[in-house]
């Protein structure tokens, strides 16, 4: 019984490292982010996501853009 047992653990083991195979996806961010901001443009919380943007186009090296949607 013991056996049937450990046999069973260990193709459960070797099925789960056939799953875990690397996986090759595109480089995240593949497209520029965009950030909606809930106010019109001009206003105090646009300023802010504006400056918040240029830091994260900046460190992250992708553009970002502000749409507003009050």
């Amino acid at each position: 019984m013991l056996k049937f047992s450990a046999m069973r653990w260990l193709g459960a083991v070797v099925l789960g490292l056939g799953l875990i195979a690397p996986v090759h996806g595109e480089d995240f961010p593949s497209h520029p982010i965009r950030i909606i901001v809930g106010f019109g443009p001009g206003g105090l919380g646009d300023l802010t996501a504006r400056l918040v943007a240029q830091k994260m186009s900046e460190s992250m090296g992708t553009p970002v853009v502000i749409e507003n949607m009050p």
